[in-house]
């Protein structure tokens, strides 16, 4: 019968290694051996097919804090909103909701990321300044915050997909607010693909001409 060889003790980085000039790309850290080799299977096993490009390969270090890191995701609620806040939506891949999937499973880190999503809408309304009073004529300037898709705009016949979708089982409210998350970078996508294509069809003005 073989032997399981002891994992190391100590501190570790998973790296995930990009091909080209994206570059490698450290998380952590990670206690313990175990937990890097278990973040590592996840994300090949899990979430892949999701946004890495081809060619992307993963695999562990001990951990150097000398070296710049992506955080492990945070369950909690609050401290999860700040990593959100501190990590931009274009970071790439692995982004923080993947790495949240790698590290807890679909279906904890789908209500993780709707908790933290809650509670971080909820500091924006407690924390933004009162409107103080102005002279007459005086116009308030406009506040900068950010623009959030409301749950209950999300169309039920496509909340409604979740009981025929494959995968960890949401149910129509989950998916709603999952989706008002996401609503505004797809319908993103949808408007620069149909651009190109209305520019690349024949007869399309193009700078007075046709394509």
């Amino acid at each position: 019968m073989p032997i399981t060889p002891a994992a190391s003790n100590g501190t570790f980085s998973v790296t995930v290694t990009r091909p080209g000039t994206l570059g490698t790309v450290r998380v952590g850290p990670f206690d313990g051996e175990w937990s890097a080799r278990g973040f590592v299977h996840a994300l090949d096993r899990s979430v892949r097919g999701t946004g890495a490009p081809d060619g992307t390969t993963t695999g562990i270090a001990p951990y150097d804090p000398r070296l710049p890191h992506r955080c492990v995701p945070a369950l909690d609620p609050a401290e999860l909103a700040r990593q959100m806040d501190r990590e931009p939506d274009q970071a790439g891949f692995p982004d923080l909701f993947t790495r949240l999937v790698a590290h807890c499973g679909w279906e904890h880190a789908a209500r993780a990321w709707l908790a933290a999503r809650a509670h971080r809408g909820h500091e924006v309304e407690t924390m933004s300044p009162p409107r103080t009073s102005l002279p007459s004529g005086a116009v308030h300037p406009p506040r900068h915050e950010e623009a959030r898709m409301d749950a209950d705009t999300i169309p039920t016949h496509i909340t409604a997909l979740a009981y025929t979708a494959p995968g960890p089982k949401l149910s129509q409210n989950d998916t709603a607010a999952l989706l008002a998350h996401f609503w505004p970078a797809i319908e993103e996508h949808i408007r620069r693909q149909a651009a190109a294509e209305t520019l690349s069809s024949p007869g399309c003005p193009v700078d007075g001409d046709t394509a």
